[in-house]
């Protein structure tokens, strides 16, 4: 079962797959019998990719001329609302009150973009075990 079943719309694959939408997401996976092959192999890959005009502000984000997702039209992925207590009247209690409505990015105490996955060969069993973030 999915933590928030309503971000279940936006999973991507561990590999881009007709997109890639940020900086350092993975877009081919080299497999060798050696680091030397492998590296061979990596010399032989050709990249091309169109552009995504940059989108640097929520406003920008939430006009979705550049869309991450297609399909869904809107990068907007969930609203979180939180309410402690009696807001209201607490409002009206207050000798001043003041209403503004604020909006923030997917923001956290968090290292940036820390995607990463861990492949295990099981020879004997003839298993792939993937550890994904």
């Amino acid at each position: 079962m999915e933590p928030n079943p309503s971000l279940a719309r936006f999973e991507q694959s561990v590999i881009a797959q007709g997109k890639v939408r940020y900086v350092g997401e993975p877009i081919v996976l080299v497999v060798a019998e050696s680091a030397a092959i492998a590296e061979d192999a990596v010399e032989t890959i050709v990249v091309d990719i169109e552009a995504l005009p940059a989108v640097t502000e929520r406003t920008g984000s939430e006009a979705g001329s550049v869309l991450l997702f297609e399909e869904h039209g809107t990068n907007h992925a969930l609203a979180i609302t939180g309410v402690r207590g009696d807001a209201d009247a607490a409002a009206r209690a207050a000798d001043y009150v003041r209403r503004e409505r604020f909006r923030v990015q997917r923001h956290t105490a968090v290292p940036m973009e820390t995607r990463g996955l861990l492949a295990e060969w099981d020879a004997r069993r003839g298993k792939l075990t993937l550890s994904v973030s």
